[in-house]
């Protein structure tokens, strides 16, 4: 990607050189996936790869996940092939490698949670949790209580999810709602967080939830419908607003003191979009980082075309400068990743 599509605040490379984390991001709207990389405090290299609607992505230790339209790739990351990479030597350190993929067929799998048996997903057009599995598109785990069967309905459209001891402890949804898409009947304000484990509705009437992430004991989530940040304490219940924005929140990541968010343009034609209290001319899209304490927006990288939609976005510390090869890519059939250093990219016949 080249420059004329965004610009950015001095403070977002400055941000990620100092904290020594590169950003990953998913727009399923471009059919993208994009790393964002600080180079030396001073500039923002952004690193973009194709997939087909690309929603969720989950990292944890060497293992990248990306959910996308009708299954999940997994990559992993190989330290010394990303030092010789072919395409830019000693320049990366991190290189995520294709390894496996689930074929999880129309799901529509929105954010996805390395756990507890490995990977966790939000089957949005089965509303229930789900688990990947090499013989089924996928186990289901959990479903709200209200919801009477596994089906291909996108009943309460089940969006989001937040992890604590490696198991999910709390879904957003959109309504509380127990037949084909009943959720786009409703107002934009009826939007809950649940309780996995007690299925308690511990949060309503909400505008739109997305996005929840736990950090202590207190569980951060995105309203897309007023563009607000927000936490609630899980102990005494009590939901505090960390800020406003006029943009249609989706995409949250934690880094310390810091709330990482992907801010979206809203949608020309989309009934879900029509009764929520943003100001379309006024919106645009990008990844805005805040002070989780004061709300106070610390940096901004925004995208002026191409770029509308931003649904995932995590950070990934240490990891110096970050790349991905996918399927498609040549050098996708050289490289061979391995155990105790077998690790190396392969010569073709033109190489001899």
């Amino acid at each position: 990607m080249s420059q004329p599509f965004f610009f950015y605040s001095d403070s977002f490379p400055e941000f990620l050189y100092k904290y020594r984390c590169s950003i990953i991001f998913s727009t399923y709207q471009a059919g993208k996936v994009i790393i964002v990389n600080s180079l030396n405090g001073r500039k923002l290299q952004l690193f973009a790869k194709n997939f087909k609607r690309p929603m969720g992505i989950a990292i944890t230790g060497n293992q990248l996940a990306v959910a996308n339209r009708s299954k999940i790739d997994l990559f992993s990351n190989s330290t010394a092939l990303a030092i010789n990479y072919p395409e830019k030597p000693k320049f990366y350190k991190t290189l995520y490698l294709p390894q496996a993929t689930y074929y999880t067929g129309m799901a529509d799998i929105h954010e996805i949670e390395w756990g507890s048996n490995g990977l966790w997903a939000v089957n949005t057009a089965f509303s229930c949790l789900c688990q990947m599995d090499e013989q089924y598109s996928f186990i289901p785990k959990w479903k709200p209580p209200f919801i009477s069967e596994i089906v291909h309905e996108d009943r309460c459209h089940l969006n989001g999810m937040a992890m604590k001891n490696n198991e999910p402890a709390y879904v957003t949804l959109f309504d509380q709602t127990n037949s084909k898409e009943g959720w786009r009947n409703g107002n934009a304000e009826t939007g809950m967080i649940i309780d996995v484990k007690t299925n308690e509705t511990i949060a309503d009437k909400l505008p739109m939830p997305h996005s929840p992430v736990l950090d202590s004991e207190d569980i951060y989530f995105l309203l897309s419908g007023n563009g607000k940040i927000m936490k609630q304490n899980t102990t005494t219940r009590v939901i505090t607003e960390i800020t406003q924005t006029n943009n249609f929140l989706r995409g949250l990541s934690i880094l310390g003191d810091y709330l990482i968010v992907g801010a979206s343009e809203l949608r020309d034609s989309s009934n879900a979009f029509e009764n929520i209290s943003i100001d379309k001319k006024k919106s645009d899209s990008g990844i805005i980082i805040y002070n989780k304490h004061t709300g106070q927006q610390v940096a901004r990288l925004t995208f002026t075309d191409h770029i509308k939609e931003i649904f995932s976005v995590k950070s990934i510390e240490n990891a110096g400068n970050i790349a991905m090869i996918t399927e498609n890519d040549e050098w996708a059939h050289r490289f061979i990743h391995g155990p105790d250093k077998l690790d190396y990219w392969a010569k073709t016949n033109n190489d001899l």
